[in-house]
């Protein structure tokens, strides 16, 4: 037990998605309802166990983030179980911040509303790009107009942050593409953070497996690439 714990942070996984991108290596597994009830069981479960293992009954939490996999693949009922029986629980600080990753296909506004009466003070969307040839190589499920639809939902933002990811050094990208996602995106007066990534390809991903296939720029324009991003963000 440690008795000098002042706050903590936690982080959720939420191994669930769609499908599977070409660039990921984290894990996940594709979504099925018995088996995410069935995880959120164990989650409630686990906790108990590690609140009386590590005598964490009354330390405040500072930061609640759920990442995954795709939390926003959850449904609402799965929410309201996770929200009421988990989240609303915890001793959170005051100013904490609660965030939650989304992806635009499978956002929702009806459970947008759950998570923002419930506490949820910061949503971070994984948008990659708003080119729609980048969207598909990377196997991504939404298209930029559904990445644009989202970030203008209304009740986005209403959120007192919205964070976005974007990935640069694309196969087939150019400084024009990237720019012009940025341009849009950071016109959306909703977003508060941007979140920049270079591509790095994982050897067992399916990007990894056939590196050879990918017409990926070249160092120095990814370094416009990464420059850029710091001009304009």
């Amino acid at each position: 037990m440690n008795h000098n714990v002042n706050s903590l942070s936690l982080y959720i996984h939420i191994p669930f998605c769609v499908s599977k991108c070409r660039y990921c290596d984290f894990y996940s597994v594709p979504y099925n309802e018995s088996i995410a009830d069935a995880f959120i069981d164990a989650l409630l479960g686990e906790w108990e166990l590690a609140k009386t293992s590590y005598a964490l009954e009354n330390v405040p939490i500072a930061t609640l983030y759920f990442g995954g996999g795709t939390p926003s693949m959850l449904s609402l009922k799965q929410w309201e179980k996770v929200i009421k029986n988990f989240a609303q629980k915890l001793p959170l600080l005051d100013g904490y911040e609660w965030s939650i990753e989304c992806n635009p296909d499978s956002f929702s506004a009806e459970t947008a509303r759950l998570w923002l009466d419930s506490g949820v003070t910061r949503l971070t969307f994984g948008v990659q790009s708003l080119n729609d040839r980048e969207l598909t190589t990377l196997g991504r499920r939404h298209s930029s107009r559904r990445a644009l639809e989202v970030l203008c939902e209304p009740v986005v933002g209403r959120f007192a942050s919205i964070g976005i990811d974007l990935m640069y050094g694309l196969p087939w990208q150019t400084l024009a593409s990237l720019e012009a996602s940025l341009t849009q995106l950071l016109s959306i007066a909703s977003i508060k953070h941007l979140s920049a990534y270079e591509l790095s390809i994982g050897l067992n991903t399916p990007f990894g497996r056939h590196a050879a296939l990918l017409r990926l720029p070249e160092d120095d324009e990814i370094a416009k690439m990464s420059e850029m991003v710091k001009q304009k963000a």
